[in-house]
């Protein structure tokens, strides 16, 4: 077993044939749990904890720099959200934020 979990991204879609398979999205980042037989990878879907076979041309292993970038720009959705949350509490904190940052006024 591998300490340190090993990320891939998909280079194309792959549509599964059989329920052991997991279907890819392009760019879409996938956990490798290890090598399954020739030409197959045992994948999982971080987000939906799926687990499945993969084509093992269909994805190129990231190596540390690459994960560091990938993690830099998260998937488009959770920009967005970000986004909103930010502007919610940019609204709300604009009367009084002077206490909220400082820290000794807590007692």
């Amino acid at each position: 077993p591998v300490d340190e979990t090993v990320r891939a991204v998909a280079l194309y879609p792959f549509e599964p044939e059989n329920e052991n398979e997991l279907e890819l999205k392009q760019d879409q980042i996938i956990f490798i749990n290890y090598e399954y037989g020739e030409g197959w990878l045992v994948a999982q879907e971080p987000e939906t904890g799926k687990t499945g076979l993969v084509p093992s041309e269909y994805v190129r292993i990231l190596d540390d720099e690459e994960l560091e970038s990938q993690e830099a720009k998260p998937f488009l959705p959770e920009i967005l959200q970000e986004l909103d949350e930010m502007k919610i509490t940019d609204k709300h904190s604009e009367s009084g934020s002077e206490t909220i940052n400082d820290p000794q006024t807590s007692t």
